[in-house]
């Protein structure tokens, strides 16, 4: 089975501490090098949502129905990381083409924005 991470970027940090509409996401392809960074202690620095924070989605059984939650396709608790930290992310040169794109975005991004990371 292959684990997606489906990173989120809100507007600001104020987000954070309401419920937000997905209205776009990016998909990073499988890689252990790139995951392994963020999962790892020591890695990626990633934080837990705030309790006020919700996240509607498209429901992952039916995708016409809008849910509502604070836990990724796993079941974990959704966490975030600033732009500014994802951009320590080392991309390895033979992952999926769609991945530098993602890399460029990320970059792209002001130090203060909020991402989600979304596990499925």
């Amino acid at each position: 089975m292959d684990v997606y991470l489906n990173l989120i970027a809100l507007k600001g940090p104020e987000d954070l501490q309401r419920e937000v509409i997905v209205e776009n996401s990016l998909t990073v392809r499988p890689d252990w090098k790139i995951f392994e960074q963020i999962l790892s202690p020591g890695g990626i620095k990633t934080t837990v949502t705030p309790e006020e924070f919700l996240l509607k989605r498209p429901s992952l059984e039916t995708l016409w129905e809008i849910t509502a939650t604070r836990r990724d396709a796993f079941g974990r608790e959704l966490t975030f990381s600033w732009a500014k930290d994802l951009r320590n992310l080392e991309w390895p040169e033979d992952t999926s083409p769609i991945n530098p794109a993602i890399k460029a975005f990320i970059e792209a991004l002001p130090d203060n924005i909020p991402i989600i990371l979304f596990w499925c």
